[in-house]
């Protein structure tokens, strides 16, 4: 997996733990080896790891591979768990934005996606792509780079099927954050010009009621006039 790759997974992943209140990590292996894991699997909804693991690091990076391996049989090398470390780190954290992509809390996983630039947007794509597919190697297994995410070549014409599944339910979920972006941005224009026209209007208000003083500034000396004039 190259080195763009994990800077997506990093900026994805930390972009995530942000929206949930936590402090982002400095590196995959920062965030599979602390509690932020356990916040990225409780807000995709794919299971509670600190009630499971109880605070042990290798028990939680076992459970975590577990979880993902039931979604997508294959995804990660299990005994690469409980050593850990940044190849296992960087396995874990591609088979959670695969298993992402299935999880009952997938529209939070892909809520910070459109706020990324568009190479890091590009990088998960394939990413996602590359894991279903099983890559372009003509071997008997495909391998997910050289990270542990296996794909069966038997299961390559279901899950390409799969993959433009997941690649459309990808576009109909930005195209539905686009519209709800677009929706906001109307309204704040709306509310723009809605404050604009009040001003106007108080402008309106202020100089009428500076002409009716002026009037009644002149009615006052009229009326003075005539009561001089009816005295004399």
């Amino acid at each position: 997996m190259s080195l763009s790759w994990d800077a997506a997974l990093l900026e994805w992943a930390n972009a995530s733990l942000q929206r949930a209140g936590q402090e982002p990590a400095s590196t995959l292996q920062d965030i599979a080896d602390t509690d932020r894991i356990c916040v990225l699997f409780e807000r995709f909804e794919l299971g509670d790891l600190e009630s499971a693991s109880r605070g042990d690091k290798s028990l939680r990076r076992r459970q975590a591979a577990e979880i993902l391996l039931a979604l997508r049989p294959g995804c990660i090398d299990l005994s690469l768990a409980e050593q850990g470390g940044s190849d296992f780190a960087r396995s874990l954290l591609a088979a959670l934005l695969v298993g992402a992509v299935e999880a009952p809390g997938r529209e939070e996983a892909f809520a910070p996606i459109p706020n990324l630039t568009h190479e890091l947007q590009a990088e998960l794509a394939q990413i996602i792509q590359r894991s279903v597919e099983g890559g372009p190697e003509n071997t008997a297994t495909k391998r997910f780079s050289t990270v542990g995410v296996v794909v069966d070549p038997a299961q390559i014409l279901a899950l390409q099927a799969e993959t433009r599944e997941l690649n459309a339910e990808l576009k109909r979920i930005l195209d539905d954050i686009e519209d709800v972006k677009q929706d906001h941005r109307l309204e704040i224009d709306k509310l723009d010009e809605a404050k604009t026209n009040l001003y106007v209007e108080a402008d309106a208000v202020v100089d009428l009621l500076q002409e009716l003083e002026s009037k009644n500034t002149e009615l006052r000396a009229l009326s003075r006039d005539v009561s001089t004039l009816a005295e004399e």
